[in-house]
């Protein structure tokens, strides 16, 4: 289980899977002795665990909650394969991993990413005992990979199952691509990581783009000089960094409850939408309710917001 809450229980696990009797729970804490987000449950036999799937993204509380079958497990007792299986693998080997060593390997960084805005990132789940950006040697550049080691494990665990997902436009191109995103990203390849996710990102923000003016969208009003006072729309909520592959009907079931939806603009690529309201009233309840939110497993990105006045809605 991924995306507990903090503090969850075994209660509220008994809850989430009710009526499946479990056999075992194993609760992963911090060093606080709360609840790191991970949890693994042991069921009773292939139907409980077909089951259980079944609750895959459910909700505990307003947290989303993510399942995945333990590998050793689901070669013994799941036949069908998933659409992806060498995710969940990597998935447990990788917790494992950061378990023993407290360190994460962090991907798909913007070649401007410094240590200081790394540590602003991570400081937020523990004390970092050490942060490292890799560079080209040959021509100093950063190729979009780091190193964050934190002083106690447990918190580098909690940091991987919140932030765990996010590459969102590693995960778009490796799909548009036909290829396994672990492809994308190998390092020992002929053409550098950069190169790689720096012409596929451009297809992407061309796609996006496009489809977006196709919409009408003025997208020069987003290039205000940030001295200049913009007016913002009341009822257009600008949605960025969404996980790869988020449709239409999951964006309104999300945002649908605090109000009447005008209309969702969701480019092919389902990493960036804009959801507008009837009344500016409810956009604004959405927006302060849903901010920091887990979606899919992950958080709603700080950076969303409401979009110029200008832009045609």
């Amino acid at each position: 289980m991924r995306g507990l809450p903090y503090d969850a229980s075994e209660k509220h696990v008994h809850k989430f899977f009710s009526p499946i009797q479990l056999s075992n729970i194993r609760l992963l804490k911090d060093d606080r002795e709360k609840c790191s987000g991970l949890a693994f449950v042991d069921v009773m036999s292939e139907t409980d665990l077909k089951e259980a799937m079944k609750r895959n993204k459910g909700r505990m509380g307003r947290q989303f909650i993510g399942l995945l079958v333990d590998t050793a497990s689901k070669e013994k007792i799941v036949k069908e394969k998933n659409e992806r299986p060498w995710e969940e693998k990597e998935d447990e080997e990788t917790v494992e991993s950061i378990a023993d060593s407290g360190r994460l390997l962090i991907r798909n960084l913007p070649y401007s990413t410094t240590e200081e805005e790394l540590t602003e990132l991570f400081e937020e789940y523990g004390q970092l005992s050490e942060i490292n950006l890799l560079v080209d040697k040959s021509t100093g550049s950063s190729i979009g990979l780091g190193y964050v080691t934190f002083m106690f494990p447990e918190r580098a665990v909690k940091a991987f199952s919140e932030l765990d997902g996010s590459n969102a436009v590693a995960d778009s191109i490796a799909d548009q691509f036909g290829v396994r995103k672990s492809e994308l990203l190998d390092l020992h390849t002929t053409q550098s990581l950069a190169v790689r996710l720096a012409l596929g990102e451009t297809k992407l923000v061309n796609e996006t783009r496009e489809f977006l003016e196709s919409h009408s969208v003025k997208l020069n009003s987003f290039d205000t000089d940030k001295d200049e006072v913009t007016r913002r729309s009341k009822n257009v909520i600008l949605v960025k960094n969404l996980p790869f592959g988020t449709s239409t009907e999951e964006l309104t079931e999300l945002f649908g409850p605090f109000g009447s939806l005008s209309r969702i603009i969701l480019p092919p690529a389902g990493i960036s939408a804009l959801v507008e309201y009837s009344s500016s009233s409810n956009a604004k309840v959405a927006f302060k309710k849903l901010s920091y939110c887990e979606f899919k497993h992950l958080p709603l990105p700080h950076y969303s917001g409401f979009i110029p006045k200008n832009c045609p809605h």
